[in-house]
Parts: structure tokens; sequence; C-alpha cells
């Protein structure tokens, strides 16, 4: 039973401000001490890997994140963490995926999208879309029967394969105020 529940309504706004910031606050102090725990096992794990060159994950993003091996110094498991960590995609979005996919390759074709160019907003606004439907309580996609989260992702997936593979009109608006908007209202 949460704090919140034997609350009068006049007293909510008070109360729920001062539980937010009472459980942010302890809930920052204990992500600190996890990211300082993760840096300090990412450093020691990271002393001993030999150079390879510039590859996935040498780079300042990825600090912080461990993978927890039981044989670090096997010169293969070395450099094989710094692959593209893949079994870390959950299965289940993997299926969700494909069924979007299949969908949409009933549709349009498999792999339509690599074959002509397609523009950034027709996906961004179905991506959009799904997600909205999703949120305001929609589990299935009418037309398709599949999850709306499911029909999400494949539009963010296509997003991501025509734009690596030089394969997008980039038809987004100019850039506007809202990454620095986020940025300067997030706790």
């Amino acid at each position: 039973m949460s704090k919140l529940d034997n609350i009068p309504k006049e007293q909510w706004d008070e109360a729920a401000a001062a539980v937010m910031h009472e459980d942010v606050s302890k809930l920052t102090e204990s992500l600190i001490a996890k990211a300082d725990a993760m840096n300090a096992i990412y450093d020691e794990r990271n002393a001993c890997v030999d150079d390879h060159g510039p590859e996935f994950g040498d780079g300042p993003e990825f600090e912080g994140w461990e993978q927890r091996t039981s044989n670090p110094s096997n010169p293969k498991q070395l450099y094989g963490d710094k692959k593209v960590p893949i079994h870390l995609v959950p299965p289940t979005a993997i299926a969700y995926l494909a069924l979007a996919l299949r969908d949409g390759a009933r549709k349009y074709g498999a792999y339509n999208y690599r074959e002509t160019k397609v523009e950034s907003m027709t996906y961004i606004g179905a991506a959009m879309r799904h997600i909205m439907a999703y949120l305001d309580g929609e589990w299935l996609d009418d037309d398709s029967g599949n999850p709306h989260i499911a029909h999400a992702m494949a539009c963010l997936a296509i997003l991501a394969d025509c734009t690596e593979g030089a394969n997008l009109i980039d038809n987004r608006p100019a850039p506007g105020p809202a990454p620095t908007v986020l940025k300067a209202y997030s706790l």
C-alpha cells in the first residue's frame, strides 16, 4: 500500500510532492552508487584488454557498461566483448519485430524499404501512432492483430536500416528546441 492511499484529496498535491522528492532523492543516491560500482568493475575489466583499435564499445558512451565474464583473460572473449552485444536484445523484442515485419512483408514485400528510398516522417508518424494507441490502452492493432509496440519497433528498425543503408529521405522538419527543453527540465 502506497503512502498516498489514505491522504485526503485536498492534501494530495503537498503529500505527493513530498513523497516524490523523497523517492527521487533515494533513487538518485542508489543510481549514483550503482554507477560508481559499475564504473569500477568496467575499469578493472578493461585494464587487461589489449587495444584492438577503435571498435564498438570503445567510446565514452559505453563507460559504466559491463558484462560479467567467467574467464576475462581468454583472448577470444576479450576480443568478443568489444563486438556489438547482440545477445542483450530481448528475444521477445525480436519475436515482436518479426511479427510486425511479416505483416509488412505480406502487404508491401519483404525488405521493400531497401529497394526504394523511404521518407523518415512516414515511419516516425507510424511509430508515433502505434505508441499513442498503446499509451491509451490499446494492446493490439486492429488491422494486423499484432501488438502496437511490435509495429512501433518495426518502424524504428526500418528507420535504422535505411539510415545505415543510405536509403532514407530525411524529411524531418528543421531542428527544434525539444532536446534542449527535455534536458533543461529533467531531474
